[in-house]
């Protein structure tokens, strides 16, 4: 298989290339400038390292919205979460949430209530990222994860290009998490 030009956010697709001897005439690892930054600023420090790290899709609209796609959004990422944490407790495994919201703290609140009633007493680390000295805390916390969980968040997509181990619960198949 032959592509003439392969545009992607980073360059874990270019080693699966060559291991599956597609070759690609030019190849061009686009990711955001703020991965760039985070992954230079991460670079020089001391490094945590995390077990499993959530992507929160947490908003507001998820509990207030009539349309039935915020509904399956919401469900989704409940029953990921329940998992993750059953995992998680099953095998003495740490778990990060990475929190979506940066506005206000009522709202960084609201999130971090809804993960701690879901979590049911399972200890959770939250980490919230916001403008000034922790706006790359999302990125730090996935790069020192051994495993990022998402919905289907691009932060989880930035991830992946960057190396790091991310599983995607978003499908299609609505008893997937069941079956």
């Amino acid at each position: 298989v032959k592509f003439p030009i392969f545009c992607a956010l980073g360059s874990t697709e270019k080693k699966l290339f060559r291991e599956h001897n597609i070759k690609i005439a030019t190849y061009h690892a686009l990711g955001s400038v703020k991965l760039a930054i985070a992954w230079e600023q991460w670079q020089s420090q001391n490094k945590n390292t995390r077990d499993i790290s959530f992507i929160s899709h947490y908003h507001p609209e998820l509990f207030s919205d009539p349309f039935l796609i915020f509904k399956k959004i919401e469900s989704c990422q409940r029953q990921l979460f329940q998992s993750c944490c059953a995992f998680a407790k099953s095998r003495k495994l740490n778990l990060t949430v990475i929190a979506k919201m940066k506005g206000p703290s009522s709202e960084v609140d609201a999130e971090r209530s809804y993960y701690e009633t879901l979590a049911d007493g399972f200890p959770l680390q939250f980490i919230t990222s916001s403008e000034g000295d922790n706006e790359f805390n999302s990125y730090f916390t996935g790069f020192e994860s051994r495993l990022v969980v998402s919905v289907g968040s691009t932060l989880g997509f930035e991830l992946l290009s960057s190396g790091t181990k991310v599983l995607f619960g978003a499908t299609g198949v609505v008893d997937f998490v069941n079956s």
